[in-house]
């Protein structure tokens, strides 16, 4: 396995002559891309980037581990989920593959089994998540394959219980993409970046009961098109890659308030399909592309 991390360094200045960098956002939420400002080691070797996970931060920089090759297959969605004051990653695999991992790749446990009912050919995992209390449950989406949601255990067990499947009503899924937790104070709720039907899905569950997934509301954004995740920083913003080319910024309501349109921005140096983003604690971002794979440095002005 390999994973990848990257430190965040303090630019130079720049020569008086050189050209202003992109610049993107409307607003209070602009940002400018720091070519300089995200390194990625030599010895990388990407075709594409799907996930990104924060896993440390210093006074110097924040250091990140990108979803690279794990073991095996297709490494998709990364998540950071905290147990007991302890850091895992869950990383779900297009190839039928589920893995938790400590922050140094030191692996937990994995899960190559099949959901009952699943064949090779429908079942593509591409996230997890799990909220924020002491649950033994974590959700996987499988977005690549049937467009259901399964409920596992923190210990790598499926309970049995699935949610959803291919369509276009309500609890309903056209690509799964990704399943997040949404601990805003008006949410506590799980969200499905439901990417073909352009939409986010929210349900409600209860942390003792893998039976409980009940839809409860829809967000239609504004320039949303294909999303493919959403994570959320201190002040209740969502941050949304799209990959059809922006990113765009939702306010505690998943009302737009920005859209950065990283394609438009960075399109002829490769950044073509926005798949991953994550706030940093200072209000910057960074967001990986699919295809091919890029990570860039945005800084919010």
């Amino acid at each position: 396995m390999k994973f990848f991390p990257l430190l965040v360094v303090s630019a130079s200045a720049a020569a008086a002559d050189a050209p202003p960098p992109p610049t993107g956002g409307q607003g209070d939420y602009q940002f400018r891309y720091i070519e300089s400002k995200l390194k990625m080691p030599s010895e990388a070797n990407v075709d594409n980037i799907h996930g990104l996970a924060v896993v440390s931060s210093t006074k110097e920089g924040q250091s990140f581990a990108i979803g690279g090759d794990l073991c095996s297959g297709v490494p998709h969605g990364l998540r950071l989920i905290e147990e007991e004051g302890q850091q895992f990653l869950y990383h779900a695999n297009n190839a039928q593959k589920l893995s938790k991992t400590s922050l140094d790749g030191e692996i937990v446990w994995q899960n190559v089994d099949l959901p009952p009912g699943m064949n090779s050919s429908s079942y593509s995992p591409t996230w997890m998540a799990a909220d924020e209390s002491d649950s033994p449950f974590v959700y996987l989406a499988d977005g690549y394959g049937s467009s259901m949601i399964y409920v596992f255990t923190k210990d790598g067990k499926y309970t049995g219980e699935s949610f959803g499947g291919v369509g276009t009503e309500h609890g309903q899924f056209q690509t799964s993409h990704s399943i997040s937790w949404d601990w805003r104070e008006n949410m506590h709720q799980m969200v499905v970046s439901d990417r073909e039907n352009h939409r986010l899905e929210y349900f409600t569950i209860d942390p003792a009961d893998p039976t409980v997934f009940k839809y409860e509301s829809t967000a239609i954004i504004e320039g949303l098109q294909r999303p493919c995740n959403i994570r959320f920083n201190a002040d209740g913003l969502g941050l949304i890659p799209d990959l059809e080319g922006p990113v765009i910024i939702v306010d505690e309501n998943n009302k737009m308030i920005s859209i950065v349109n990283v394609t438009d921005m960075l399109g002829d140096a490769g950044f073509l399909h926005p798949h991953d983003a994550h706030w940093l604690d200072n209000g910057d971002f960074i967001v990986v592309t699919w295809d091919p794979g890029e990570i860039g440095y945005f800084e919010k002005i």
